[in-house]
């Protein structure tokens, strides 16, 4: 910078000097010239005046003495004497005023000697070479002056210069280089140049602290941005418009298997490919290929997604997003276990959870697909199945060995069928089995038998000996239907009457099951307007006490009086009322209607009601009792409700608890139909009853084997022990009286002594057992 300001201020300096020089020079001429001429102007008069007289008059010292004078001044060049005449008496210069004198003293002598002449005139030659000289002397003195007071002037200024600008500037310019070459911020220090670079080096200094707290802001966000992107969930790499690859994370390598440093930025798209491909990333493809395909992907400038399916199983979710510049940015995903999860809900859509058999939905869509079927001349079958006994294993044993169970019986299942046949589980203990390519009806008939064997055989669960039972209904395509929703319903007719003609069996649709179907919807409705209607009413059968040979109660059965079909018996109503959970009404109503009938009755006879499952799951059990017995006006003492095992199957504990309530109130509990279930041991453990009904089946078994005997036997002696009372059940002829009388059973029921009577009959039916001797002479009429 010194240099180049040296360069443009010596040559100014040099003119500046010039002018000056030239200047003085000329001012010096003409001031010598103007002094020479006065001088002339003024010597001449008086030089007129002194040899203005013969020569011969002259002193020649006064003449020597003028002419040495003159000589002597540097600003005359020449004298020239003339006498009167106009002859020259002499003519001599400075240089030679001696030679010049000594003439003129010549001509003097020698004019003395004549006495004639005079000086005339006088001439004083002058010349400006004295004028040039002086200037040129001048000029050369002025360019010296000039030159060394431009030099002080420039040494000045170069000091100035660097002390107030160069400086200044070498400072700026040094903390500019050194921001550049080190990427650091250098502040400049004061350099006291004035207040104008001052204010430059304070702006610089205030940018260079904005750009090093942007820079230090920058650092942190860079650090930030390093911090998300390496901890980030998502792989990303960023391209730039010609497909140099700009930034990578180490999320990216990890997703993709790859090792640290073989995918790095600087490195194009086609050799990242390159790399994903000896890495396995895109399978066999070629590279070639891919390049095309991912090429085909950015030149269409569009947002775009697809997966790529690792070696390692891994399944990774790539976004593709364009930007401004031309460049592109892709993110990585794992979506492994989204897949796994999605795949597994879709599974669980379709299958069973407990299985893993196909469900409804499924099995409703291959039953479509073999509709579509039919017309390529095979038929297929639709079988319905439901498990005998599964609900009291589940209930006595546990959800645990109810699941076991159910997992195995649907291994058993699949292994009967072939694999163009689709085995699914409907809900619950409900199967269904679509067997296809059916030539003949026979096949589903073999079908039927070998699944009905396979799931009857024993079961080992849990260390639980457990057997079960199997019922199949089965509907024929195209016959039985042509659409699957009638074949489902039409083969579930018919498994409703194999479990209604003694389970174990399978049954074919025929089309009367539908007629008795929609008898059965009809008895439904019907049954719903009875309950409104009070079309009900109770009949009432004895029991009598084996020991005094009296009547000491009633069992209350209700009876349902239809408009047209007259006295429907209970075994074609009650199952429909409790799958409806009518029975909780019609219970309600048979409790308090009960309780009112027996209010007439001598005080030692009690009366007995039947309570079904479904009025345990009510939570106003105990106080509905005590109600029909506040209204009644009934001893709680008289009333004894009868339950089954199944009652307690449900919710034993809470069935405890309710039992219980109702004992502290005074009101008898009996367990009916004893020795039908798993668990009656373990209920009378549990809960102390007041009496044990033996089973009817028992009763009538003892004809015909010991064991009925036995068992009879076996639980009259528990009653015994616990000190609770024995009913026998379904007492028919006097032989079965005189045995369970002798086996210890201390009360007995049955048609041997009255079938159920309506309630107007009790009193008289009274009187005639009790005066009937010996118990069983007073037989029904």
């Amino acid at each position: 910078m010194q240099r180049r300001f040296l360069a443009r201020v010596l040559p100014a300096l040099a003119v500046a000097t010039a002018s000056v020089s030239l200047a003085c020079g000329g001012i010096i001429y003409q001031a010598t010239w103007s002094r020479i001429l006065d001088k002339q102007t003024r010597l001449l008069p008086a030089l007129a005046t002194s040899l203005a007289e013969p020569l011969w008059g002259l002193r020649y010292e006064a003449v020597q003495g003028l002419i040495e004078g003159l000589a002597a001044d540097s600003d005359i060049t020449s004298i020239v004497v003339r006498d009167d005449r106009g002859l020259m008496i002499a003519s001599f210069g400075a240089e030679t005023a001696t030679s010049s004198a000594a003439r003129l003293r010549q001509a003097i002598h020698r004019n003395q000697a004549h006495g004639a002449e005079v000086a005339g005139s006088v001439t004083l030659g002058v010349s400006p070479k004295r004028a040039w000289d002086d200037a040129l002397s001048g000029l050369l003195a002025g360019f010296a002056t000039a030159l060394a007071s431009g030099l002080a002037v420039l040494v000045g200024v170069v000091s100035v210069n660097r002390s107030l600008i160069v400086r200044p500037l070498n400072l700026l310019v040094s903390g500019i280089q050194k921001t550049q070459r080190d990427g650091a911020h250098h502040r400049i220090p004061d350099a006291g140049a004035g207040p104008e670079f001052d204010q430059v080096i304070s702006a610089f200094n205030a940018m260079q602290d904005r750009l090093e707290a942007d820079g230090r802001e920058r650092t942190k966000l860079a650090h930030r941005l390093d911090v998300a992107l390496t901890n980030m969930a998502q792989g990303i790499a960023l391209y730039g418009k010609d497909g140099e690859l700009l930034l990578v994370n180490q999320r990216y390598r990890d997703l993709l298997g790859l090792p640290p440093g073989l995918v790095a930025p600087g490195m194009s798209l086609r050799e990242v490919i390159a790399v994903s491909l000896k890495a396995g990333i895109h399978g066999q493809q070629e590279a070639v290929r891919v390049y095309r395909e991912q090429m085909d992907i950015c030149a269409r400038r569009q947002p775009a997604r697809y997966v790529l399916e690792l070696r390692s199983q891994r399944v990774i979710s790539v976004s593709h997003e364009p930007l401004p510049d031309g460049g592109w940015v892709r993110t990585y995903e794992d979506i492994t276990e989204r897949r796994r999860s999605n795949e597994q809900i879709v599974y669980l859509a379709r299958h069973d959870a407990l299985t893993g058999l196909p469900n409804r939905t499924t099995f409703g869509e291959r039953l479509e697909a073999a509709l579509g079927d039919l017309g390529r001349g095979t038929g297929f079958a639709v079988l319905c199945l439901d498990l005998d006994r599964f609900k009291e294993v589940n209930d006595t044993l546990g959800h645990g060995v109810g699941d076991a169970l159910l997992r195995t019986v649907a291994e058993r299942l699949a292994a009967c069928a072939r694999e163009t046949d689709t085995v699914a589980r409907l809900g619950g203990d409900e199967f269904a089995i679509l067997q296809t390519r059916l030539d003949h009806p026979d096949q589903a008939t073999v079908l039927a038998q070998r699944l009905i064997d396979t799931v009857s055989a024993p079961y080992e669960l849990d260390g639980h000996h457990v057997g079960i039972g199997l019922s199949i209904g089965i509907a024929l395509a195209p016959q039985d239907g042509s659409a699957a929703e009638a074949l489902l319903r039409n083969a579930d007719m018919a498994l409703y009457r194999a479990k209604t003609d003694g389970r174990g069996v399978h049954r074919y649709f025929e089309k009367e099951m539908d007629a008795r179907l929609q008898a059965r919807r009809q008895l439904e409705m019907d049954l719903r307007h009875a309950i409104t209607a009070q079309e009900f009413e109770l009949h009432y059968q004895p029991l009598l006490c084996t020991r005094r040979q009296r009547v000491t109660g009633f069992e209350a059965l209700v009876r349902w009086r239809h408009p047209q079909r007259g006295l429907v018996r209970p075994d074609e109503f009650i199952p429909i009322a409790e799958e409806t959970g009518m029975i909780t009404e019609i219970g309600e109503w048979v409790l308090r209607a009960a309780c009112l009938q027996a209010r007439a009755w001598p005080e030692d006879i009690k009366i007995a009601v039947n309570l079904s499952p479904a009025q345990f799951r009510k939570a106003r059990l105990v106080e509905t009792v005590m109600e029909a017995l506040a209204e009644s006006g009934l001893s709680p003492g008289r009333l004894e409700l009868e339950i089954t095992e199944t009652a307690l199957l449900n919710d034993t504990e809470m069935t405890l608890v309710v039992l219980n309530r109702l004992r502290e109130h005074g009101v008898r509990i009996a367990m009916d139909d004893f020795g039908t279930g798993y668990s009656s041991l373990s209920y009378l453990r549990q809960f102390p009853f007041d009496k044990i009904k033996i089973d009817k089946s028992f009763v009538h078994g003892i004809a015909g084997g010991a064991e009925a005997v036995a068992i009879v036997r076996a639980v009259a002696g528990l009653g015994i022990s616990l000190g609770v009372q024995t009913t026998a059940e379904g007492v028919e002829t006097p032989e079965q009286l005189a045995q369970v009388t002798s086996e210890g059973c201390t009360e007995v029921q049955g048609y041997l002594f009255s079938p159920p009577r309506p309630g107007a009959e009790t009193g008289a039916l009274i009187a005639r057992l009790n005066a009937a001797a010996p118990l069983g002479q007073a037989r029904a009429g």
